[in-house]
């Protein structure tokens, strides 16, 4: 008998429902008792009566009764003093494959989400351990291997540039510690790489990050950060989306236009634009009513 319960099954009722035709309420009861007993053991079931009468609210001899029928009938099969229900095992097994796959697949996952950070920590690692000591050939840290593969010239693989801006904030990251004061960053990359695979702006944690630093210089530690850079990311997502700029030309034309189709049919003027041309109130500009004749004095019948 399996010792791992796994608290769920998968519930067919159609097939549940022709199953148990034909049986009586009790013996659905109990049928379904035990079938429940075999999917929470993942395997067979001792057959001991006294436990499972107890286990079903009946008595022994009643219970007994009833499973003798439901194995009569093939419901149950009774193997070894262990009951069994061939459609049960079954699923269990399908039940266990489908676990191992995402068990496989989680862990596929988490080695791409290691290997994320370990792209970063090279390089980033590189930032904070420099020291005005080191070398004047170390005074810039290299950035990640560029892929051997041939790109087209003037262009940077979507990878390349994406490690460079998150290199650039290490840097970035380094300085402002250093103009406030703190030179015993801790390099914590593990948090840099969260915040990558977590969607976060980089212009973002560094302006939290030179905030907090103006206010508290003794912070040498990215975690310090965590809740606030999290926060803050939280804060832009409610912040409506900032409208595109106007253009200025596609504006002046689209007046023109309306101008031009108001002098074709006065009644056509929309309210939206406020007075019509001419009108005390018109927000119009004067060298686009010029263009069409039309001055300020002139009142024309809607």
């Amino acid at each position: 008998m399996s010792k791992k319960h796994i608290p769920y099954f998968d519930f067919y009722p159609a097939d549940f429902m022709n199953g148990v035709r034909g049986l009586t309420p009790q013996e659905v009861g109990v049928y379904t008792m035990l079938l429940c007993r075999i999917y929470e053991e993942s395997g067979p079931v001792d057959l001991h009566h006294s436990r499972l009468a107890t286990y079903c609210g009946m008595r022994v001899k009643t219970f007994t009764s009833v499973v003798e029928r439901l194995i009569d009938l093939g419901k149950l099969l009774l193997v070894d003093g262990a009951l069994h229900n061939s459609r049960a095992m079954t699923e269990i097994s399908n039940r266990a494959d489908k676990l191992k796959n995402k068990s496989t697949a989680g862990k596929a996952s988490a080695e791409i989400r290691k290997e994320k950070q370990r792209q970063i920590a090279a390089p980033v690692e590189q930032v904070f351990n420099y020291t005005d000591t080191d070398t004047e050939a170390d005074n810039n840290p290299p950035l990640p291997p560029v892929s051997e593969a041939p790109a087209d010239e003037g262009k940077v693989a979507a990878p390349e540039r994406e490690i460079g801006e998150w290199t650039q904030l290490m840097i970035d990251i380094k300085a402002a510690f250093e103009a406030a004061g703190s030179m015993n960053l801790r390099p914590d990359t593990d948090y840099v790489g969260a915040w990558r695979d977590l969607g976060y702006r980089p212009p973002i944690i560094l302006a939290e990050i030179k905030s907090t630093l103006a206010r508290k210089p003794h912070v040498n530690t990215l975690k310090y950060f965590n809740n606030q850079i999290r926060e803050a990311h939280e804060r832009a997502a409610k912040q409506p989306a900032a409208s595109p700029p106007v253009d200025e030309g596609k504006r002046l034309n689209y007046l023109r236009g309306m101008v031009q189709e108001w002098q074709r049919e006065p009644t056509t003027w929309p309210s939206r634009l406020g007075p019509r041309p001419g009108d005390p109130g018109c927000t119009i500009p004067a060298n686009i009513l010029a263009e069409f004749g039309v001055h300020p004095c002139d009142r024309r019948a809607a």
